[in-house]
């Protein structure tokens, strides 16, 4: 089977952010917090007209302290994990990169920033 998609539809985002909390969280704490992102992210896209997610992938960095990459593919999918961060996180470099279809550059930016001020705030 194959896919076919418009090209011109195709809207690819990337972003890169230093993310600061106000209180160090965990581990657990952080993919919480990544999967409500995700599944909000998700949600608003598809409410906005969205019509396929190619990927919602991005990498969490704390340097010496490891990585954690997250990725789904689907709406309303919680995001799969991959690779470990030890200890408390106060402070964590982000890249994201995101492929849909359907949607604008604008009402994506809008909703993204959105989701990160929501990562912030907790």
């Amino acid at each position: 089977m194959t896919h076919i998609h418009d090209q011109e539809d195709a809207l690819v985002f990337a972003d890169q952010r230093t993310l600061s909390f106000e209180k160090e969280v965990s581990v657990d704490e952080l993919k919480l917090l990544i999967t409500c992102f995700v599944l909000d992210l998700s949600t608003d896209l598809c409410d906005k007209g969205c019509k396929l997610i190619g990927h919602i992938k991005g990498k969490m960095d704390i340097g010496e302290g490891g990585q954690l990459f997250f990725n789904t593919t689907n709406f309303a999918q919680k995001p799969s994990f991959k690779g470990e961060i030890e200890g408390k996180i106060q402070n964590l470099n982000m890249a994201i990169n995101i492929i849909v279809y359907g949607i604008s550059k604008k009402e994506l930016s809008r909703i993204f920033e959105i989701g990160m001020q929501e990562i912030i705030k907790n």
